[in-house]
């Protein structure tokens, strides 16, 4: 199955690919499932991999400001 990127209208497959946080000027690459356009790399994240991307920014932006969960 696959569906057509909203940005260049080229086909977009479901995949884990690498995706990069960035937070003051520190950058840090996860592994992300979700739509992945295969021309322009535009990326489409719903649900439960949304969710996983979001905690793990809040983990690296801990971490970039130096504050510790307890």
């Amino acid at each position: 199955m696959s569906i057509i990127c909203p940005e260049c209208g080229n086909i977009m497959t479901y995949d884990r690919r690498p995706n990069t946080i960035t937070y003051k000027g520190c950058e840090m690459v996860v592994k992300v499932l979700g739509w992945w356009c295969c021309q322009c790399g535009e990326g489409i994240l719903s649900e439960e991999p949304l969710l996983v991307r979001k905690e793990a920014f809040e983990q690296f932006k801990a971490r970039v400001d130096g504050i510790n969960e307890l």
